[in-house]
């Protein structure tokens, strides 16, 4: 529809007859889905087309209501003149930006404004404005906005429930997540389980406040700014925990009747969701439950897994009072699926975790029980197999070495050979050195263990570093006063293996650390404790050599100190690295403790 504020048939003035042809030339816009309209150089509209009239949601009779720029600006509150005028004197486009528009039937428009000069030839005419409405991509962009937002919402809590397989930790992940603003938004949340004993829901929890103040205090302490729900999870359920909520104390009294006709029932039988927005409706299925939870305007979800209802989430907005939506409601539904799943699978975790702590509480009887067995016959098995073995292989290899020595004594050192041959002795020695620390550790393996002191162990230790003249500075802790430390082990095997281990401390520390051995016991464990001081720069060297040490995977040990660590564990020790009060790092071997 064409709009002219010249009248057509009253006698045309100069500027309507300039304005004529520009009028004609814009009929072409009269019928296309977006906004136009033309003023002259004084502000006058003389062109409007349909859709400019549909959005200011005027006729075209009533047109004659905004004669010029000035009455748009007033009816759509935004800038006009100005940029009107500077797109006129300049020659220049102008693009405002958005704003919201209420049109005359209450609907809401997003509208932006572009204005160009309106040329005929060489001379300016006016502005030629469009009106462009963004309000279906705005609500295309809030629905899709909205929509990926609840898919976010039901990954978020479903990663969440299948971060713990504890139920009560998965009841207040549902909770939380139906009630908080970053999920469902509810202002309360509470959960009932089917008791199929009983016939009835059991109330299990609640999160909520039970009134406007206890909202306010507990809305007031969650810490404000944009965060994810995963991240609102941990700070919303320690506050809420942090509580002694009535609604959650109420809620854990309350048992449903199935066999009243109830909306409880209804959705446990049906396994669809209820959405209660009357007080008539709510009246009709009050059991006391209702009026005990001080609600008449809620929202029943069923908890569903394998098709089978095991409970029900109920939510309201008590504190709000605002209308729950019916896709809110099914949102929660969808996620009451996903806790449902959660629920059944937490009380299969706990049922398996009980049968597996009895179950590993027998094997580890029956482990301590094959132990003792096998340590008997593997002690004298291997002392005799591993002195066979050595046995049959010292003597050739020390007739190998012998033989390599002899040759090279008649060979030129410069010779080729000659480096070849010191190869093969110098190897003969260490594998000859390797099988004596075999024998010896064989010929011992097999002997009785007694009770000792740990005391007198670690004094002889100490006495056989000294008298070998070992590289390592030991400080040993006075025994004055001390009670005999008391264990049952073999003493030659434990003084051996203390040294090798001390021996093998000492090479991984700078040289000249002192190694201080300290004596403690409690109820059930004696132990010995070889504490060192080193620079800060040092610790993480020295604890990536003792750790790897330690490792029994580690192939780079010497065979020394694996018989070492062996040797402790065949006598009922434990190695291991522990830290200190001031976090340094210290190594310890523990030994059963035995009665004096």
């Amino acid at each position: 529809m064409c709009a002219y504020h010249s009248n057509p048939t009253e006698p045309s003035t100069g500027k309507s007859e300039r304005q004529t042809p520009i009028a004609s030339a814009l009929t072409q816009f009269d019928r296309i889905p977006i906004a136009i309209f033309a003023a002259d150089t004084d502000g006058e509209i003389f062109y409007t087309n349909d859709y400019f009239l549909q959005i200011v949601d005027h006729n075209s009779s009533a047109v004659d209501c905004y004669h010029g720029l000035a009455d748009l600006e007033n009816l759509l509150s935004t800038e006009l003149i100005r940029p009107a005028r500077q797109t006129i004197e300049q020659r220049t486009n102008f693009e405002s930006g958005q704003f919201i528009f209420v049109g005359a039937g209450g609907r809401y428009y997003l509208l932006s404004i572009s204005l160009s000069p309106l040329m005929f030839g060489d001379t300016c005419y006016g502005v030629f404005g469009i009106l462009q409405d963004f309000t279906e991509t705005a609500d295309a962009s809030e629905s899709l906005r909205r929509r990926i937002k609840e898919l976010n919402t039901i990954e978020e809590i479903s990663q969440a429930l299948h971060s713990t397989m504890k139920t009560d930790d998965i009841l207040r992940i549902i909770l939380t997540g139906a009630t908080c603003k970053e999920g469902l938004g509810f202002n309360r949340a509470f959960l009932f389980l089917l008791n199929e004993g009983d016939n009835c829901l059991e109330g299990k929890m609640a999160i909520g406040p039970s009134n406007a103040e206890e909202a306010g205090r507990i809305w007031g302490e969650i810490p404000p700014g944009n965060r994810t729900l995963s991240q609102v999870l941990a700070a919303y359920l320690q506050n809420v925990a942090n509580h002694d909520i009535e609604v959650n104390r109420i809620v854990r009294s309350l048992k449903i009747d199935l066999s009243a006709p109830t909306v409880f029932r209804q959705v446990m039988d049906s396994g669809h969701w209820c959405n209660i927005d009357s007080l008539c409706d709510a009246v009709v299925h009050d059991t006391g439950v209702l009026q005990a939870l001080n609600t008449h305007r809620f929202v029943v979800v069923p908890l569903l897994s394998r098709g089978k209802s095991i409970g029900v989430i109920l939510a309201d907005n008590l504190i709000t009072g605002k209308q729950t939506e019916n896709n809110t409601v099914h949102l929660l539904q969808i996620f009451a699926d996903h806790a449902a799943s959660a629920i059944e699978n937490a009380g299969l975790f706990e049922e398996i975790e009980v049968k597996a702590a009895s179950l590993e509480k027998a094997n580890l009887k029956l482990e301590q029980v094959q132990k003792q067995i096998a340590a008997i016959e593997k002690s004298s098995l291997m002392a005799e197999i591993t002195y066979k073995i050595a046995h049959e292989l010292r003597n050739p290899i020390t007739i190998i070495g012998g033989f390599a020595a002899l040759l090279n004594r008649n060979l030129n050192p410069a010779d080729k050979l000659s480096e070849y041959g010191w190869i093969i002795v110098e190897e003969t020695f260490r594998v000859e050195k390797a099988l004596a620390e075999v024998l010896n550790f064989s010929k011992s393996f097999a002997l009785d263990r007694v009770r000792c002191d740990l005391w007198e162990i670690v004094a002889a230790t100490v006495d056989v570093l000294e008298q070998t003249h070992s590289p390592v500075a030991i400080k040993l802790d006075p025994d004055d006063g001390k009670s005999p430390l008391y264990v049952r082990v073999n003493r030659d095997q434990t003084v051996q293996s203390l040294r090798d281990i001390i021996e093998a401390v000492g090479s991984c520390l700078p040289d000249s650390t002192p190694i201080r051995l300290r004596l403690g016991n409690s109820e059930a464990t004696q132990r010995i404790e070889l504490h060192w001081q080193i620079e800060p720069e040092e610790h993480e060297r020295v604890t990536s050599l003792l750790a790897e040490m330690l490792d029994t995977r580690a192939t780079g040990s010497s065979l020394r100190l694996t018989l070492a660590f062996e040797t402790v564990r065949y006598n009922g020790g434990e190695p291991g690295l522990a830290a200190s009060a001031a976090q340094d790092k210290y190594l310890f071997i523990e030994y059963p403790a035995m009665e004096e």
